[in-house]
This record gives C-alpha cells, sequence and structure tokens, in this order.
C-alpha cells in the first residue's frame, strides 16, 4: 500500500494525539498509551478541587506547562515511537502510519513531559564541573560593604556590639560565592549578602538562648552555598555543621571552600537523610518548605527524626502575614513571588485582596525539575498537620524578610 500523503499523515498524528494522556492527567508524568476504548485510571487527589474542599489538609494545585531545555534521546524516541505505531497504529487508520511524521509528534509531545537525564526531576547540576569565580573573604572586605542594609545592621547591633560585629567579620576567612552561586540572595553587595547570614545566625540564636539551649551540632536543610551555615562554621561553637542541597553545585562548594567540620549532603527531592537519629540541635530551612509542593509531611517526619530531643528547628513559611505584604506589593514588579504566581494564576491579584485559603495551598509554576512551586501555609493549617509533628512554640510574623517563621521542638 502507498505511503499516505502529507495530509493524511497529520490527520493520523492528532488521532494520535487524541489518545495520549495528557500531562495533567498524569501523576507520574510519563507518556502513558491509552489504547482505543480503554480508559486510564487516573489519580485525581492532586487536581480535583472537591477533592479539596471536602479535604481541607490537602493542597490546591494550579500548574502550568513549561517545556525543559533538553531533548530525549534518539532511542527513546525510536523506542516509543515503535510502541505507538505497534499498539495504535492499524486501530485508528486501518494503513500504515507515516513514520516521520509519528516521530517528529513523538518527539514534540517527549519534550513537553521530562528532561534527558531522570535525576533531572528531582535534584539540579549533577554533573556540575564549571568551576567556580569566588569573590574575596568577608575579612578581606572593606568595612562599608557590611552596612549597605540599614535593616541588617540595625538588628546585628541590637543583639552585638559593633567591636563584636567587627571581630566576627574578621574571623571569616573564607571566600564569598559569586552572585550566581548564591540563590539570588544581594547580587552585587557581597557585604550585604554576607550580612543577612549573620542576621538570621543571630535570630536562630537568640531562640536557642531562650530554651536555654548551646548546640553542639546543626543542621542547614536547602542551605546553598552557606549563607546561614557558615556562620555556624565560623562563628559558633558546634562540632559538627551539616548542611544539604538538591543543588549538587551548591554541595560542591562547600565542600571545596568550608571548614572540615561542614558536613554538605547532596540530597533529592525524595524525603531522606543520611544524618542519625536524634543526632542535631538546631534545624533550620529557608525558603524551603515554601517551594516543597509534595512529600511535606515525610520531610516533617524527617527532620523530627533527626532533631535531638532538647533541639529546636526553625523553618520559613509564607503565611497569613506574607499575604498581607504582597498584597501591598501587588504591583511590584521586582517582586519575584508575585510575578512567579501571576504567571501561573491571572487571578493571583483578585485573590489576594481577600483573605488567604485557610488550608495549604500551591501554585505549580512548571512540571520539570525540583523546583516547581510557591507554597502557602496558614497559621490553622501548621497548627492541625505540623502540629501533629512537633509542638509548635511560635510563629514569628515576617522574621525572615516576607516570610514567617515556624519555631518547633519535640513534643
Amino acid at each position: 500500500m502507498a505511503k499516505p500523503t502529507n495530509s493524511s499523515s497529520m490527520d493520523q498524528a492528532r488521532k494520535v494525539q487524541s489518545t495520549i494522556v495528557p500531562i495533567e492527567d498524569t501523576p507520574l508524568r510519563r507518556p502513558y498509551l491509552k489504547p482505543k476504548n480503554q480508559s486510564v485510571e487516573v489519580d485525581q487527589t492532586a487536581t480535583s478541587s472537591r477533592h479539596v474542599a471536602a479535604n481541607r489538609s490537602m493542597p490546591t494545585v494550579a500548574a502550568a506547562e513549561e517545556k525543559p531545555a533538553s531533548m530525549p534521546s534518539e532511542s527513546t524516541l525510536a523506542m516509543v515511537t515503535a510502541e505507538v505505531i505497534e499498539r495504535l497504529g492499524d486501530q485508528l487508520t486501518n494503513q500504515p502510519v507515516d513514520k516521520a511524521t509519528l516521530k517528529q509528534y513523538v518527539r514534540e509531545q517527549l519534550g513537553q513531559w521530562r528532561p534527558m537525564a531522570w535525576e533531572d526531576d528531582i535534584s539540579r547540576n549533577t554533573l556540575d564541573a564549571k568551576p567556580y569565580e569566588n569573590l574575596a573573604s568577608p575579612a578581606s572586605l572593606e568595612s562599608d560593604q557590611f552596612y549597605g542594609s540599614k535593616d541588617f545592621v540595625q538588628y546585628a547591633l541590637s543583639k552585638i556590639d559593633d567591636d563584636q560585629l567587627k571581630s566576627m567579620i574578621a574571623k571569616d576567612i573564607y571566600p564569598i560565592p559569586c552572585a550566581e552561586d548564591r540563590e539570588g540572595y544581594s547580587p552585587g553587595y557581597d557585604g550585604v549578602y554576607w550580612m543577612s547570614g549573620l542576621v538570621d545566625y543571630l535570630k536562630i540564636m537568640e531562640v536557642c538562648e531562650r530554651f536555654g539551649l548551646l548546640p553542639r551540632s546543626c543542621f542547614d536543610f536547602g542551605c546553598a552555598t552557606g549563607r546561614v551555615l557558615r556562620h555556624f562554621a565560623v562563628q559558633s561553637n558546634c562540632e559538627t555543621v551539616w548542611g544539604s542541597d538538591i543543588n549538587r553545585r551548591h554541595v560542591r562548594w562547600l565542600q571545596e571552600f568550608m571548614p572540615e567540620k561542614v558536613r554538605p549532603v547532596f540530597n533529592h527531592c525524595i524525603p531522606t537523610l543520611p544524618i542519625p537519629d536524634g543526632s542535631v540541635d538546631v534545624v533550620s530551612a529557608f525558603s524551603v518548605f515554601t517551594h516543597i509542593d509534595t512529600f511535606e509531611t515525610c520531610w516533617l517526619a524527617e527532620l523530627n527524626r533527626i532533631l535531638s530531643n532538647k533541639g529546636v528547628c526553625y523553618l520559613t513559611v509564607h503565611n497569613e502575614a506574607t499575604w498581607e505584604v504582597l498584597r501591598e506589593e501587588i504591583d511590584n514588579p521586582k517582586n519575584r513571588l508575585v510575578q512567579s504566581i501571576r504567571r501561573v494564576d491571572p487571578n493571583f491579584t483578585d485573590k489576594l485582596m481577600g483573605p488567604m485559603p485557610d488550608q495549604r495551598t500551591v501554585w505549580r509554576f512548571t512540571n520539570f525539575g525540583p523546583y516547581r512551586a510557591q507554597v502557602f501555609h496558614s497559621n490553622n493549617y501548621l497548627q492541625r498537620v505540623w502540629g501533629r509533628f512537633f509542638h509548635i512554640e511560635e510563629i514569628l510574623p515576617c522574621h525572615h524578610v516576607r516570610q514567617s517563621v515556624v519555631v518547633l521542638r519535640k513534643k
């Protein structure tokens, strides 16, 4: 039989398209094929608004498509194309399928569904080897560079005097990572970047002092290149300083440039940590639970496992206080949080005018890679769900810029 014309080939591709389950309908985001006259069972937990209304502890999810930079390999294309032809070709058209047209269609669909390397779904930069372009150490910077943020300086000098601040700066002889390697914190203002970490360190130590805790070990979850962790390594009496991140480039930086007491761990999005039970006195996480869209409670259980009996967790969230601040900044084009949600939810501006949903709400801005979402937690949700794992000592409104801090201890 002669090959079909280009017109009929495209018709066939459209018929094939109608049998492939779209990305938003597949929990695992793989190209699941649905043969003619068969249904596919789909877990609607994350997509059914009725389910969310019935179970307020479940997140509300807004999703958007985004294509990854890499394309599937030729072997993957060949495998999936062959499967499509074998399973669907004759059923749909009663004639041979134009393989070239179908292969192009499969290429486009696979390019939308997942990255080329499987680990890029749950971590970042796994094979990174790019050299670092470090900046000078705090000890070698001019002193005026540390006074660029009035708020940071004011807070620091409310806890320590100016001589103590200068002494802490002089003790830190380790390089500052370049702006590209510090998750957007204070690009171009290296002294301010260092001060931002010091302020968060001082706030954590203030909480520890309130509970009579002198930490000997700490863990910074999602530590990046050590904005806060470096202060525990240099300024505190901690003998062991754990840090983990899903970005291997950050972890490699810690391995190469931080002191030996720092133990960097390259982790992934599946909740597990290679840290002994009850061995950590202070657990901190800045801008981590604000982005964890799945497996949140499993991560809470894992942090509870490693926390010592008298230890403290210091975790940041977006809550009602954040919502109020965003309402005042809705038209600020530099507010990345607002803009990232607006891209996937055109009605977000209107929603901000009302009260924040009294639940955990997820705005997912991509379906690829580990950085996927912005997450908000109502205070009631924190008490109802997080309170099952920890005793919630206090919730400090906007204690980390726009993010609030949840202080937790073991029950």
